[in-house]
């Protein structure tokens, strides 16, 4: 992660608080910070809402993310997927008792 020493009065403001951000600068860097496939964390974008900033262009955008946000947003994501798992678990029916017989063999 990247950290900044900063001698007093020798950054502004702002630059103080984007040191202190580590920023993801395009789909490669974002899927490679989760290991997974570029296709993948775009899919996040559109349905699970992975924190994504665009820098509008002309004819295109280019992207970035900040590292603490990415993490959050998997801790949080996280945390649902276990709590929705705990509650299918608990809805679930009990399997049936005795549900194969054994048959004896005549012979």
């Amino acid at each position: 992660m990247a950290t900044s020493l900063a001698v007093v009065g020798s950054a502004s403001a702002q630059e103080l608080v984007t040191a202190n951000h580590w920023h993801l600068d395009s789909w490669k860097e974002i899927a490679t910070f989760f290991a997974r496939t570029i296709r993948t964390v775009q899919r996040w974008e559109m349905v699970e809402d992975l924190p994504v900033y665009r820098h509008v262009h002309l004819k295109r955008s280019s992207v970035y993310a900040m590292e603490s946000e990415l993490i959050a947003w998997r801790d949080t994501r996280s945390r649902q997927q276990n709590e929705t798992l705990l509650r299918k678990k608990s809805t679930e029916p009990a399997p049936p008792v005795g549900r194969f017989t054994v048959r004896k063999s005549f012979g």
